[in-house]
């Protein structure tokens, strides 16, 4: 199955996604609540694929999440989950929420 999004392929593993090592990965897992089930990472590493198109929509954040739960890592670990987010002050959100990220 094809999950290729705006030239992030999401089919790809942690490390040629992050280009990360597994000591990352062990390092972020650690620091993560154990209740939180998902590793997440930014993945500048990427950025370069990505469709210009995407970038225009301006994005403040961009992140992937990687399983966790009781998961070690290995060679094979693909992300869950995308995040892309916009920051707003209290007084922007008003005014920009409903036109950011629209083409």
């Amino acid at each position: 199955m094809n999950h290729s999004f705006f030239g992030i392929d999401l089919n790809l593993d942690w490390k040629s996604l992050t280009n990360y090592q597994q000591l990352t990965y062990d390092l972020i897992e650690k620091d993560t609540p154990e209740d939180v089930p998902y590793i997440v990472t930014d993945f500048e590493f990427s950025h370069s694929k990505i469709d210009r198109l995407f970038f225009d929509l301006g994005f403040q954040e961009l992140l992937l999440c990687f399983p966790k739960n009781g998961r070690t890592y290995s060679e094979d670990l693909k992300p869950e989950i995308f995040l892309s987010r916009y920051y707003y002050n209290s007084n922007d959100y008003k005014s920009k929420s409903q036109t950011d990220g629209k083409w």
